[in-house]
């Protein structure tokens, strides 16, 4: 068999692997924070939930990749299914540690989110609309 074939599926797989773990690393450096500071909590019985939430941290965009429900003590964020290879880990943020910043706007543009994580830096999130107005209300 020839080796030209070879040579580019070799290259081809170093590619993915390159890539998934650029991506885990990435990951991992965003969502530490978050995680240690709150890890997962069963939700609250009769919890609203939403698959297929659309979220930006920092410099990941998470389109469609997110299952958050919301209860009246916490807001929890799961990969969906299809997404839990790029390493974001389950966490339940307490809603008073969230802060809905900027206004109300199209729905098709994310709303900002300000997560207190008991550090220095806030972590910055772009997350949907109903979960800004609801953490807007919750403040109010």
């Amino acid at each position: 068999m020839a080796t030209v074939p070879w040579v580019i599926a070799a290259i081809v797989v170093f590619d993915v692997v390159v890539v998934v773990a650029i991506v885990r690393g990435v990951s991992f450096s965003t969502f530490k924070p978050l995680a240690k500071a709150y890890p997962p909590v069963d939700p609250i019985p009769g919890a609203k939930v939403r698959k297929c939430q659309s979220f930006s941290f920092g410099l990941i965009n998470l389109g469609f990749s997110v299952r958050v429900t919301l209860d009246e003590a916490c807001v929890h964020l799961a990969a969906e299914p299809w997404a839990r290879w790029i390493g974001l880990r389950p966490v339940s943020i307490p809603r008073d540690r969230i802060e809905a910043t900027g206004s109300r706007r199209s729905p098709l543009i994310g709303h900002t989110l300000r997560i207190e994580t008991g550090t220095r830096v806030p972590i910055t999130a772009r997350g949907p609309r109903w979960l800004w107005e609801a953490v807007s209300e919750a403040a109010t």
